[in-house]
């Protein structure tokens, strides 16, 4: 069990601390035959030096710059062209990897014989609260497919291509050797479902795997966000669930729920946009798709009481929905 293992990190204009906090998680992995393959999506010439600085680290990182800024998803289907690992996994350039978590994912994956091995992920806001040391018991799950599917779509297993290992092979092997969906934002949350339903078996491992940073900058923190944010984040849910759909043919109320739940987290992000005229129209769609799907999924939303009234809130009130998501300490408990 020494395979190489190509970990792939696209680099876009990443403030310095994080970049580096990012790869100095990669390096200090306790699985040591890796390729850390950064590709430079096009960023500003001032990260240059950076960028120099960081392939001198360790002989096992490779820059590969591209002209133009292309996006995360060509940049990760880009990669996985290039890339020299008999296994790819994929990390931000502003999160962590606990020390132990290619070790821990490759063990599973070669052990199981599963096509994908996911790690759990661990949101935080600070890169002090992540403890890359813990060296955690995990709960490993072997899943089939539906199983995942449900998983996803209810989001117990995040969207996020991150922290999902698996041969390089079996990447290219999707949508013709573009897992990814390009040309759009939420390229993660559009791709999901073809990516899992092109495997035969899948290996969920919970524990402090992967630390996904929700800095200030993100989205979720700012005062405003585009409408294509919105309006791409609405296709890449109609993508995935439509999917859902049409392969699993019991799934109606899973599905259901997983609207519901979505666009109530859409429907905050469309509140923050500073076009008037397109955020009601927005508000129009997502409220009529919303009520459509209300009856099936509020049947399967009672399996948490939590979500049963969050989504009765949003039915009754959208505006006192995003009053009290404005409330400090309220959580909204959402995040795909």
């Amino acid at each position: 069990m020494n395979d190489l293992i190509s970990v792939i990190v696209p680099f876009y204009n990443t403030p310095r601390n994080s970049f580096m906090n990012c790869i100095n998680s990669i390096i200090k992995q306790t699985y040591t035959n890796l390729e850390v393959l950064i590709i430079n999506d096009g960023s500003d010439t001032q990260y240059n030096e950076l960028l120099k600085e960081v392939e001198l680290l360790d002989n096992r990182i490779v820059v590969d710059t591209l002209d133009n800024n292309c996006g995360l998803p060509y940049v990760r289907n880009y990669a996985l062209k290039i890339c020299r690992g008999i296994y790819s996994i994929f990390v931000d350039s502003d999160d962590l990897l606990n020390y132990n978590t290619i070790y821990n994912l490759y063990s599973q994956i070669v052990r199981n014989n599963a096509d994908i091995v996911i790690g759990e992920l661990t949101i935080i806001s600070k890169y002090e609260l992540a403890d890359l040391n813990n060296n955690y018991n995990e709960d490993v799950y072997v899943y089939n497919i539906k199983e995942v599917a449900e998983n996803v779509l209810t989001n117990k297993i995040g969207s996020t291509g991150c922290c999902k290992l698996a041969k390089t092979d079996f990447w290219n092997s999707i949508n013709n050797g573009k897992p990814f969906k390009e040309n759009m934002l939420h390229e993660d949350l559009a791709s999901i479902m073809d990516i899992i339903c092109c495997a035969h078996s899948i290996i969920y491992v919970k524990g402090h795997n992967y630390y996904y940073y929700k800095g200030n900058n993100s989205a979720i923190h700012s005062k405003l966000v585009s409408e294509k944010f919105c309006r791409d984040f609405l296709i890449a849910l109609k993508n995935r669930n439509e999917h859902a759909n049409t392969i699993f043919t019991d799934f109606d109320e899973i599905v259901s729920y997983s609207y519901l739940i979505n666009i109530i987290v859409i429907y905050r992000f469309c509140n923050m946009m500073s076009d008037d005229d397109m955020k009601q129209k927005l508000f129009a769609e997502l409220i009529e798709l919303f009520n459509y799907n209300f009856k099936r999924g509020i049947k399967y939303s009672k399996k948490s009481l939590k979500k049963v009234v969050l989504i009765i809130l949003f039915k009754v009130s959208p505006v006192l929905y995003i009053v009290l998501c404005k409330l400090k300490g309220f959580m909204l408990g959402i995040v795909y």
